[in-house]
């Protein structure tokens, strides 16, 4: 009897011993808008637009690196107040542009994949709701639908801030 409450008390012992020694784990829980836009923030640029009917495509939009619209940046920030700019790039569709197009913010929904914003090709003044289709760590996929059509937009990662 005194062997069997040695054992059990050299097991608790050693039990107590392994378990108070480890270190406590704190996951960092990640947020799907952290793909969005990295830890401080990310900036993406467009590079393609198909318009789309009955879900497919029926044109896509050529687009070109040196075009004023579509050598803007898009920039997501990870802040509380989760702000957003339109980055002119090195071609201004006009001369008295400044260097930043649009200063506003975004929003994420989970429930339905839908990512408010300003997307300036379609309007400067009026967030609007795109449903994401895709969202990768460098590579985003979202649609807009109009009456009987859409149009879907692919952006890219060209940088991400931690």
């Amino acid at each position: 009897m005194k062997k069997i409450r040695l054992s059990a008390y050299i097991s608790c012992l050693l039990l107590l011993a392994f378990s108070s020694c480890r270190e406590q784990f704190e996951p960092e829980p990640f947020t799907y808008s952290q793909l969005l836009t990295g830890k401080v923030s990310k900036t993406w640029r467009l590079t393609g637009i198909s318009i789309l009917e009955d879900g497919a495509p029926t044109q896509n939009i050529p687009v070109q690196d040196n075009d004023c619209v579509f050598d803007d940046r898009y920039v997501f920030y990870a802040n509380d107040e989760k702000k957003f700019e339109v980055l002119n790039g090195a071609t201004k569709c006009d001369d008295t542009e400044g260097d930043i197009v649009v200063t506003d913010i975004w929003a994420f929904s989970n429930a339905n994949a839908t990512l408010e914003m300003i997307l300036p090709i379609l309007s400067i003044e009026a967030r609007l709701p795109f449903i994401v289709k895709s969202l990768k760590d460098d590579r985003l996929s979202m649609e807009i639908f109009f009456d009987g059509g859409s149009y879907r937009f692919v952006l890219q990662a060209v940088n991400t801030q931690d």
